[in-house]
């Protein structure tokens, strides 16, 4: 325990206590604050510190950056802001503890559904736009298949998609 989380304890102590039990905890209290030089704000549980956290690519930036604000909002100006460190692929976010540890949940489990909505997505691209081979450049399958639950999904979605038109470029020489 370092002597923060200890200051901590003998405020809530302080504020907490019985009669003389309280008198004298805010007395210790006093003393230890003025030894070490911390203030009633240091001792706030809502510290904000700066977190880092480690991503890849813009997406992840901005999926954090999003989950940071749904956690903090914008009504408290002293936390809530982050910066992106281009070259150690770090995003450095300022807030408490508890909002830290809620972020780094809520990251790490909207990154791995993100990734794997992306998986579903590509699939139903490909079947919205069809790009397969020629039924000619196949060998014929005689076995039967049957759709998951998850190809269902693939192909609902890829209704909802706009085809992409390619049209191949031909060249005129003379």
């Amino acid at each position: 325990m370092d002597k923060l989380e200890l200051l901590q304890k003998i405020k809530k102590l302080a504020e907490n206590g019985h009669a003389g039990e309280k008198e004298n905890a805010q007395s210790i209290l006093n003393n230890l604050m003025k030894k070490y030089n911390i203030t009633d704000e240091d001792l706030s549980e809502d510290i904000i510190k700066d977190f880092e956290f480690k991503i890849h690519g813009k997406i992840e930036r901005r999926l954090l950056g999003q989950i940071a604000f749904s956690v903090y909002g914008n009504v408290n100006n002293k936390k809530g802001s982050y910066c992106y460190i281009y070259i150690k692929n770090k995003m450095l976010i300022k807030c408490t503890d508890a909002e830290f540890i809620e972020i780094k949940a809520k990251f790490e489990f909207y990154k791995a559904e993100y990734k794997k909505q992306l998986n579903i997505f590509y699939d139903a691209f490909i079947q919205a736009n069809l790009i397969f081979p020629d039924e000619k450049l196949c060998k014929p399958k005689n076995e039967k298949y049957f759709l998951t639950e998850e190809d269902k999904k693939i192909l609902k979605m890829a209704n909802g998609i706009e085809k992409s038109n390619f049209r191949k470029c031909l060249e005129y020489e003379e």
